[in-house]
């Protein structure tokens, strides 16, 4: 299973890449601000094509219709009661008509969301900084070396007595590396500057490891696992530094408004 979700994974990472390509010259936020705009599009765009607009415009309505009747008969509070009885069920009945598009577009959201958290949520550590690299899982014999391809590791690291921890100072030579520890690879960094910074990696990826990128795979008879220290990124937006998915989330439901006008899109 894990290797059918890393090849779903590359698919969908593959075409944010594409999607990004018009805007990966541009500096600062504008890439991710692009990317946002564009999800915004194609969810709008998801829902429009899901939607069932015959039968919410006629419950819309039925509705309003309802509406109009408890302002007429606010003189009769049974009758109020009544209509305000079917004006619930009414509401139900259209939410439910909204569920089959408002779930399926969750899908590509939380995947684009995970693609935003990998690519613009944390800065990639460049030639010449010093980052730390945790490994996890027990390693036969208690202790191991670790060495570095596009990196050096700085001496000395820090092991625990039983091996089922170590961690090492590494200072890369450029954006991606790979450190070689008790028989696994562990790729980290990104290859471009708006690739996925893959900052962790695990034996075999679960159902989650298909939301989120900076998760790599590392197979090895071990079983370990590592993760390496990242700063988060921040956006200054109006005396505020938001993170990058707080980004996402505000300009991609902006453009998504902004589509729903253009596409005609009633809810």
């Amino acid at each position: 299973m894990g290797d059918a979700i890393l090849a779903a994974r590359n698919i969908v990472t593959a075409a944010v890449d594409l999607a990004l390509a018009p805007a990966s010259s541009l500096p600062g936020a504008w890439p991710l601000i692009w990317l946002s705009v564009v999800s915004g599009f194609l969810l709008a765009l998801i829902f429009k094509v899901l939607s069932r607009p015959a039968p919410l415009a006629a419950m819309r309505r039925r509705m309003g219709g309802t509406t109009s009747g408890i302002l007429l008969h606010m003189h009769d509070p049974v009758a109020v009661l009544v209509l305000g009885g079917r004006l619930l069920a009414q509401n139900f009945r259209y939410l439910l008509l909204l569920m089959p598009p408002l779930v399926v577009s969750a899908v590509p959201f939380m995947l684009l969301y995970g693609q935003v958290h990998s690519r613009f949520g944390a800065v990639a550590p460049g030639p010449g900084d010093t980052t730390l690299v945790v490994i996890e899982g027990l390693l036969q014999g208690g202790s191991g070396s670790a060495s570095a391809e596009g990196a050096a590791v700085l001496e000395p690291g820090f092991r625990s007595g039983d091996g089922s921890i170590a961690a090492f100072r590494i200072v890369p030579s450029g954006f991606s590396f790979v450190v070689a520890y008790g028989g696994s690879r562990f790729h980290f960094g990104t290859p471009r500057r708006t690739g996925a910074l893959v900052s962790s990696s695990v034996p075999e990826l679960g159902l989650t490891g298909l939301f989120d990128p900076s998760t790599g795979v590392a197979p090895g008879t071990a079983g370990l696992r590592a993760e390496m220290s990242a700063e988060k990124a921040v956006y200054p937006v109006f005396r505020t530094r938001p993170g990058a998915e707080a980004v996402f989330v505000a300009v991609s439901s902006l453009a998504a408004l902004a589509a729903g006008v253009l596409f005609k899109v009633k809810v």
